[in-house]
């Protein structure tokens, strides 16, 4: 079974923003996909509850029910977790375009301006589909931001 890395690489961020630009890639260390993440802008927090960044470092990712988008997006989300940030601070991995909508989470999209990425679900579905519902580790490293 192949083992699969989000590796994000966040480089600017705005009064209500972080952007990122992310790769998939395969246990062979091969980029099988990329494009670019939205993130809350601000300080890295471990807390739960607060619209703000999780911490730079490598998390686990299962792919589990959301009460919130699984009716929605009709397929379960991925959700982080490390030994300092609990699963239970529910960072998933869903779809949406500005600032506003990442509610503390990551978001996919594959072109980026200010405050948005553009097509995030047709990039959030093909990152999806790639993974098959398949655990994953996610790689998050802060580079000038």
């Amino acid at each position: 079974m192949v083992k699969f890395k989000l590796k994000i690489e966040r480089f600017i961020s705005g009064f209500d923003w972080t952007i990122g630009e992310f790769r998939l890639i395969n246990e062979a260390n091969q980029p099988v996909f990329n494009g670019f993440t939205l993130e809350p802008a601000g300080s890295d927090e471990t807390k739960s509850g607060l619209d703000k960044r999780i911490p730079q470092g490598l998390y686990n990712a299962k792919f589990e029910y959301s009460p919130r988008f699984t009716p929605k997006y009709k397929r379960n989300l991925p959700v982080l977790f490390n030994e300092f940030v609990s699963k239970d601070r529910r960072i998933l991995i869903h779809i949406g375009n500005r600032g506003v909508d990442t509610l503390g989470c990551i978001l996919l999209g594959d072109t980026w301006k200010p405050n948005f990425i553009s097509n995030s679900t047709a990039t959030t579905n093909k990152v999806f589909d790639i993974l098959n519902d398949r655990d994953f580790e996610v790689e998050i490293i802060n580079k000038g931001v």
